[in-house]
């Protein structure tokens, strides 16, 4: 639907007088006398015009005492008569009440007077929609806007208002979100109600020791549509209307590892490390070639694997306690056999991106998180994105001051014995009551030892159980000896069970 809404002068404006004012200087004051109506012609009786004022530059506004009140496409007059005009601008005001739940556009065409010096501006350029629909409007009736027809520069003599045509159409109006991802990386700003036409400005910004990685709409694996900060875009109907800023880790420099090569199948496997002072070990997901044993940011090589050490304390990574946090790649496979064991300043290790880890070596994280203060701290390991690890060998995370949470992967079936194995001994170390685990696969008695049947018998006054294997679980006699499960799943879809 199409609002048109026409000033129409029937008496043009004249200038009846010119005089001077003298202060200071010599200058000369335009009096112009405005006499007509305005009327508005439109379809249906969606907008009422409660008041309509006028004001010159910055005077102060004035009323005008024969306007009635009146839906706007029915006729009223406005009998604007002696209006003085010092600078030649003067401004209607239009206290306008939306009755409907349609929002509104506003446009101005003065295309046949832009020759000529004068300019129209309209503020705002949207009459947002009522709550509800308003059936009869009283004194109380809250306004919607008011809509103000700026009029600058009348250099002509004689303006013929109806050469002004303002435009009200039916507006398409629609909320743009935007979301940082992953929650805590950084914020965004710029979310909010937009019109058609309107330019959008999203902008993301990352908190210390992240940075910007790229926009996405719709999701946080959709179409990439900048990678620049601020991201602006004029609103259509077809624009997505939600958009996310996907903050990362910055990677650890490739220089800081050594690796070997398959040149066949393009992968890389970390062979030593040799950074210091990084307290955050982002492992690369891909590098390019620059030697046997040295590599580069890049994207030539997938960095599939960690090599295998050869004993306790020598790993890839061993002996560097100033490693506080590990983020793993997606690309990563193969954890190999100590790779941080004695990295004991550890406490953190994100396994969410790791969807193609298939195994984790033994004595891989032996210890870890018994860094100075650590009996107050939770070291968690969330293993539920691994959908593909299948192993994890003898003491894998052996000798931790606390595991807080500990989610075990739907295809999880050889777990080494002591895989899991807490220190509870130590002062102030946080009871099991508080610990949480979370079981999506029901393969407990694996590789010749029962480390995670013995980690929860011994660990956790309760776990909880994903549906699908909750009865096989149920058939452990030690489980079914200990603990108590409850009736029903929760929301996410897990079986509680509780110790006896």
């Amino acid at each position: 639907m199409s609002l048109k809404m026409k000033l129409v002068s029937l008496v043009s404006l004249i200038i009846l007088s010119v005089g001077f004012l003298i202060v200071g200087v010599l200058a000369v004051t335009q009096q112009i006398t405005l006499s007509g109506n305005v009327s508005f012609n439109v379809q249906n009786k969606n907008l009422w015009i409660k008041d309509v004022r006028i004001s010159h530059d910055n005077y102060t506004e004035q009323d005008i005492p024969s306007f009635m009140p009146g839906y706007v496409n029915e006729e009223f007059d406005l009998d604007i008569s002696s209006s003085t005009n010092t600078y030649g601008a003067f401004t209607l005001h239009f206290d306008i009440i939306n009755t409907t739940t349609t929002a509104y556009s506003v446009t101005a065409d003065y295309s046949q007077l832009s020759s000529s010096g004068v300019t129209v501006t309209l503020n705002p350029s949207l009459i947002p929609a009522s709550g509800s629909e308003i059936t009869s409007i009283t004194s109380s009736t809250p306004l919607t806007t008011t809509l103000d027809i700026v009029v600058t520069n009348p250099n002509l003599a004689t303006i013929d208002l109806s050469k002004i045509v303002i435009n009200i159409e039916e507006a398409y109006v629609t909320n743009i979100t935007a979301i940082a991802s992953p929650q805590g990386y950084g914020s965004v700003s710029g979310s909010g109600q937009y019109m058609e036409g309107e330019e959008i400005s999203l902008t993301a910004t990352p908190q210390s020791g992240y940075v910007f990685k790229e926009w996405r709409s719709v999701s946080t694996t959709g179409e990439i549509v900048s990678t620049n900060p601020t991201y602006s875009f004029v609103l259509t109907k077809s624009s997505p209307a939600t958009y996310y800023a996907i903050f990362s880790q910055p990677e650890t420099p490739a220089s800081n590892f050594r690796f070997s090569f398959n040149d066949t199948d393009k992968t890389a496997t970390i062979t030593s490390y040799v950074g210091s002072g990084i307290e955050t070990l982002v492992i690369p997901e891909r590098i390019n070639k620059l030697s046997d044993t040295t590599g580069t940011e890049g994207s030539d090589y997938a960095v599939t694997a960690i090599a295998d050490g050869n004993s306790l304390g020598n790993g890839v990574f061993s002996g560097y306690t100033g490693i506080k946090k590990v983020v793993f790649p997606s690309t990563l496979k193969v954890i190999g056999d100590y790779a941080f064991s004695m990295a004991s300043g550890v406490e953190a290790v994100d396994f969410s991106k790791c969807t193609a880890l298939e195994s984790i070596g033994t004595y891989s994280f032996h210890p870890i998180g018994v860094g100075l203060g650590a009996e107050n701290r939770f070291v968690d390991i969330d293993l539920g994105n691994c959908t593909a690890l299948t192993s994890i060998g003898a003491y894998t995370f052996g000798n931790i001051i606390n595991i807080g949470k500990l989610v075990i992967p739907e295809n999880l079936r050889d777990v080494g014995n002591f895989s899991f194995w807490v220190v509870e001994s130590v002062v102030g170390a946080p009871d099991k009551g508080q610990r949480e685990v979370f079981l999506n696969s029901s393969y407990l008695y694996q590789n010749g030892g029962d480390g995670l049947l013995v980690f929860i018998l011994t660990y956790a006054n309760k776990f909880y159980v994903k549906a699908e294997i909750v009865e096989s679980v149920s058939a452990c006699a030690d489980i079914a000896q200990n603990y108590t499960r409850s009736d029903t799943a929760n929301s996410d879809g897990y079986y509680l069970f509780t110790a006896k």
